[in-house]
This record gives C-alpha cells, sequence and structure tokens, in this order.
C-alpha cells in the first residue's frame, strides 16, 4: 500500500509492507501460512491489531490500494482483514466426542440464538470416536442426536474408530492410503438404538414444515429459533439462571 507518489503509507526506518485483505486470494495465502504455523500446532487466539491499518500519515486521499483509491474502499479494509482468521475459525470445528464438548455445543447453540445467527448446527456425537462399539458413546449419540433433531441442519457427521477397516489399496499416495472409518447411518448402531433415533427423525419430518417456517421468519427478521431461557419473552429471574434450556421459536 502506497501513497500517490508510490512511497510507503508507513514512515519507519524498516520497510513495511501491507498484505492487500481486499483480495481473496491474500487472504486465503496469508490464512494458510498462519494455520501452517501456529493455528495446526494447537495456537487458536490471534491478536489482530492495527486492522486500520496503521498509517504513519492518516492522508486518506493520498492512498492508493490495489483496488483502488483509499476513500472508496478503505471502511471495508478492517473488516475483510479480520475475515482472514475469522471465515476459517468460526467453524466450531472437529469436536470431540465427550459429553463436556456435547455442553459446550449446547452453549455455542444457545449464543448463537443470542447473536441473531439461525443457521447453526453441530455434529452429532461428536467427529472423533475411537470406538463406536463403546456403550458411553452410543449413550452421548442418542442424547445428541435427540437434541440435533430441532436445529437447521440435522447431520450423522464423523469420523468413527476402530479404524480396523483395511485400505483400498497398498499405494502410499492418493485416497488409497487414508483409513475407512466404521459405517456411521442411523441402523449402524444396532436395533435399539435405531429404534430411538427412527422415533426422533420421524417426529423432525412431522415437524418439517413448522422448522422450515422458523428458519424462513429468521432468515428475513435476523433473529435465532434456539431462544435461552433469559431471552425468552416470558423470561423470569428463575429463567435467566438457567444455562442449558432453550425454546425452539421466533418472537
Amino acid at each position: 500500500m502506497k501513497n500517490i507518489q508510490g512511497q510507503s503509507a508507513r514512515k519507519s526506518r524498516h520497510t513495511i509492507s501491507r498484505v492487500t485483505a481486499l483480495r481473496s486470494e491474500t487472504r486465503k495465502y496469508v490464512w494458510d501460512v498462519c494455520k501452517k504455523n501456529y493455528y495446526d500446532y494447537g495456537i487458536n487466539a490471534f491478536w489482530l491489531d492495527n486492522s486500520e491499518p496503521d498509517y504513519g500519515v492518516y492522508d486518506f486521499d493520498h492512498y492508493r490500494y490495489i483496488e483502488g483509491p483509499a476513500l472508496s474502499c478503505s471502511n471495508i479494509y478492517p473488516q475483510l482483514y479480520s475475515r482472514v482468521f475469522y471465515d476459517n475459525m468460526k467453524d466450531l470445528g472437529d469436536v470431540p466426542s465427550t459429553f463436556e464438548a456435547f455442553y459446550d455445543q449446547l452453549q455455542a447453540g444457545l449464543n448463537m440464538g443470542l447473536a441473531g445467527i439461525p443457521w447453526w448446527t453441530t455434529d452429532i456425537g461428536g467427529f472423533m470416536t475411537d470406538d463406536v462399539n463403546d456403550p458411553d458413546f452410543q449413550q452421548l449419540l442418542i442424547r445428541w442426536y435427540e437434541f440435533a433433531v430441532y436445529s437447521a441442519v440435522l447431520r450423522m457427521h464423523g469420523d468413527r474408530g476402530p479404524y480396523n477397516i483395511p485400505m483400498l489399496d497398498d499405494r502410499d499416495f492418493g485416497g488409497g492410503c487414508l483409513h475407512t472409518g466404521q459405517p456411521n447411518e442411523l441402523w449402524s448402531y444396532g436395533e435399539e438404538n435405531y429404534k430411538i433415533m427412527k422415533k426422533y427423525y420421524d417426529i423432525r419430518i412431522e415437524m418439517h414444515d413448522y422448522i422450515k417456517k422458523l428458519y424462513d421468519e429468521a432468515s428475513e427478521n435476523v433473529q435465532g429459533t434456539e431462544k435461552s431461557m433469559k431471552a425468552a419473552r416470558r423470561s423470569t429471574p428463575m429463567h435467566r439462571s438457567i444455562r442449558s434450556r432453550y425454546l425452539n421459536e421466533n418472537s
């Protein structure tokens, strides 16, 4: 980013280059570098400072981005700069198959509702499972399924162990060298579990028109449907103290 004389927009004894966050290709490149060197090592908090960006002299009418004069596009720069990380971290990611993660997902969903964001969902049973035959996991799966039935998107999604299915071929590259997880359909967990999930699947189908109406209204009115008791119309001090219940409705 330079001024109309071709000089750096920030006065410093060091040479400083600014990324052009207005370009999607640049945002992807910056994220790929940060993911490789930080995020993949468990560092998931980033301080996004100087997103104005930080000028030496704030002569906006003299500065030029690759997209055009600063006066025509400067205000969008901080948002797009932040989206380098936001767009790649807003997905809650591959959550573990634990009751603690399930609780966290419920809290996340309620906060999304409070923020007026209706299109939210979760991985039923968590994404990472060591053993699909573990009774504790199967109980977690059932409870998670019963919750997810009322979400915008209902999906059985996860990487299921144990990984004892032979690989597709003996090559050490390409898709053939990736392990295959266990089946993850409703009927993959035994007859008793299937009966429970089928019962709630039928409820989902019966509620289809109602759920569709909720999310149509939510999309038009910018509001969430999974409302915490605190946000409900009949909110009372008791309701405001409840952090794990909600109403599936629009105001």
